[in-house]
């Protein structure tokens, strides 16, 4: 138990010091192209980005996850996979320079398709990236993956800043994804020949890949799932309510999920490592799990109340006086933050135990409801009624992702899963109720 324990510990605080110097050159440049970009171009790049990025997430179909949980890959299935990685990459690039043209006609714009020949390009990058990526994540190298995603970013800066003093707003975004993939791809490719799996080359046994596509699959299908669940409000603010509401909504949104950021996502790469390689012992698995549910949740409710709390000097000192509208949308964000910090690192324990079909199931059930909370948003007509939506929808999601993870992973009452979370709700409960008090006097 302490040797896991501290294998997780270990792997946990190696990516967190990776990603926050990461987070921190991500952070810096959010604050210096809010004051370069309007919330107008803002939004009209971020209706496109979600497509990209759903295209990207189909160049990698899954296979990140299930060549994780692989106990060995020898270089020839290297080079198959690695080949098979880079066709499936190009046909979803071609795709997706077609599919512009029919964004074009959605939001009813003439442009997309000139950003996307390098949006395009950015796809196929990203599909190579995958088992470079792999290699280090399964080492738990995250410190050196955090070193070449900083120095991506970094290079990428130089384009958006240097397009962007050229007059050319749209196609310095643009240029950002396709920088970012190319250099990612380049510098771990380079340096992968230090991993036992080693650097990668085109090779022939394209077969390789054929063994991982039962959990590749189940994990694509939850990633597509969840993704278009997640986006569809983007999506459909972009047509309805137009391109600055929607530039004013991803940046409310990319606030609210820094500390996710920082705190679930920097973690949850460690987790499957280590958890693989013990999850023939349910019963400790458990205890790890619940122990770390248990300070997470805590956690969450202090970094919620905060954001919530300093909602307006976070948005005028980072943002300016040019995106006060995101303040509102902010605050109501920031109520699901406690549940997202939890709810992020679930995933990670479904792939470890092997259940990624429990992963996809529990998903679809997610999908509905925040699919039925944003198209009431919409029909409302405001962005704080999708906001209030997704309150709703995630905290009923949260309910039922743990209980399919309880009654069918670990077989264990689902009522333990409250008893872990207890503190954490009483400590929220009152929390809000000083703040409601705390309002009531001062109206008075």
């Amino acid at each position: 138990m302490k040797e896991i324990k501290d294998k997780l510990k270990k792997g946990m605080l190696s990516s967190l010091i990776g990603k926050f110097s990461t987070y921190i050159i991500q952070f810096t440049l959010m604050v210096v192209y809010a004051r370069v970009f309007t919330p107008e171009q803002f939004g009209v790049f971020a209706a496109i980005q979600v497509f990209v990025i759903f295209f990207q997430m189909l160049g990698e179909i899954g296979l990140g996850p299930a060549l994780i949980n692989q106990q060995s890959i020898t270089p020839t299935d290297r080079n198959g996979i690695f080949t098979a990685t880079a066709l499936i990459g190009l046909t979803v690039a071609i795709v997706f320079y077609f599919f512009t043209f029919f964004l074009n006609s959605y939001y009813n714009r003439t442009d997309y398709q000139d950003y996307g020949t390098l949006l395009s390009a950015a796809i196929f990058f990203q599909s190579l990236c995958t088992i470079p990526l792999v290699t280090f994540q399964k080492e738990r190298k995250f410190i050196t993956i955090a070193k070449v995603d900083a120095t991506a970013e970094l290079i990428s800066a130089i384009f958006v800043l240097s397009l962007a003093h050229l007059g050319k707003p749209l196609y310095a975004l643009a240029s950002r994804p396709l920088v970012v993939a190319i250099s990612k791809f380049f510098i771990m490719n380079s340096i992968a020949k230090s991993t036992a799996i080693g650097s990668c080359q085109f090779g022939r046994n394209i077969a390789a890949v054929k063994p991982l596509l039962e959990f590749s699959t189940y994990q694509f299908a939850f990633n597509f799932v969840n993704y278009f669940s997640r986006n569809l409000d983007n999506i459909l603010v972009a047509k309805y309510l137009g391109a600055s509401s929607l530039g004013i909504y991803d940046k409310a949104y990319q606030l609210m999920r820094y500390p996710l950021m920082l705190l679930t996502f920097a973690m949850t790469p460690a987790i499957q490592p280590v958890i693989t390689e013990h999850r023939s012992d349910m019963k400790m698995v458990l205890t790890i799990h619940n122990e770390f549910v248990e300070k997470m949740s805590i956690l969450g409710v202090i970094v919620g109340f905060a954001m919530y709390m300093l909602a307006n000097p976070i948005v005028t000192i980072l943002l300016g006086n040019q995106w006060l509208q995101v303040i509102p949308i902010l605050e109501i964000l920031a109520i699901i933050i406690p549940i997202q910090i939890v709810l992020s690192t679930s995933g990670s324990f479904f792939q470890a135990m092997n259940r990624a079909d429990l992963l996809f199931a529990s998903g679809l059930v997610s999908a509905i409801f925040n699919v039925a909370a944003i198209i009431t948003g919409i029909y409302i007509g405001t962005l704080e009624a999708i906001c209030w939506g997704l309150v709703v929808s995630f905290s009923i999601n949260f309910i039922q992702s743990y209980w399919v993870m309880y009654r069918f992973v670990y077989c264990v009452n689902f009522f333990i899963f409250f008893q872990t979370i207890i503190k954490s709700l009483i400590f929220a409960i009152s929390l809000s109720t000083s703040l409601w008090l705390f309002e009531i006097m001062n109206a008075q």
